[in-house]
């Protein structure tokens, strides 16, 4: 991984070690970092679902939520500029939401609910939201959205001190829903990524306290493609 390791965070060099061998240890730790960061990101995407599961425990007791597959992080080094996170979001499955539904309207005095449109529920906005469907006056799949946003968000930040990103490079986090085969093309849904990027030296100096953390999450840069 060529990714450059700042000079707090490289292992000591004992008498007699070469270049090669510093290097080496230098790259093992990153690759340890990477790793640890990409558990965070996995656990804040299930944070980001348990959110949703009690949302909707709120409406109806007991209802139970399925993610459709587990979440997926993937790391790609970028040599002179950082490190981007890819994290595929599980979607909910429908059948789930649909229960959820349905259970709703067989309470006693429950309002009328629509029933969701065919598909899955998105994590990152890749199904557009469907006005007639409403749970609660806002649908599950913008509420995933939000609750999958914001445990990201904070991963970036709380998660980032375990992962060494030197001054000039950027850590950046890219989630987009999980893109199931479909066979007919014409129905495939249209994926929007959400980008968050935040500049090494700010995370440098929320490590080092120079800034607070509300402070270093206001700096981080939100996009969507």
């Amino acid at each position: 991984m060529a990714l450059a390791v700042p000079a707090s965070a490289q292992p000591p060099v004992a008498p007699g070690d070469t270049q090669a061998q510093v290097e080496a240890l230098a790259d093992a730790e990153l690759r340890s970092q990477v790793t640890a960061f990409k558990y965070v990101l996995r656990e804040a995407v299930e944070r980001g679902g348990q959110r949703l599961a009690d949302w909707a425990g709120g409406i109806v007791p007991g209802v139970q939520l399925v993610f459709g597959s587990d979440p997926v992080v993937d790391a790609i080094p970028l040599p002179g500029s950082g490190v981007l996170f890819e994290v595929r979001v599980p979607e909910i499955m429908q059948t789930s939401i649909m229960l959820l539904a349905l259970r709703q309207r067989l309470q006693p005095g429950a309002q009328p609910v629509a029933v969701p449109a065919p598909g899955r529920v998105s994590a990152t906005g890749v199904v557009p939201a469907d006005p007639m469907a409403t749970l609660d006056r806002r649908t599950a799949d913008e509420k995933y959205s939000e609750f999958v946003r914001e445990a990201l968000l904070d991963a970036t930040i709380d998660g980032s001190r375990i992962l060494a990103i030197e001054p000039g490079h950027w850590l950046t986090v890219a989630a987009s829903g999980v893109e199931e085969p479909v066979a007919n093309p014409l129905y495939r849904t249209s994926s929007r990524k959400l980008i968050l990027s935040i500049k090494g030296e700010d995370l440098q100096a929320l490590r080092a306290g120079a800034i607070t953390r509300d402070e270093a999450r206001a700096r981080v840069l939100e996009r969507r493609f």
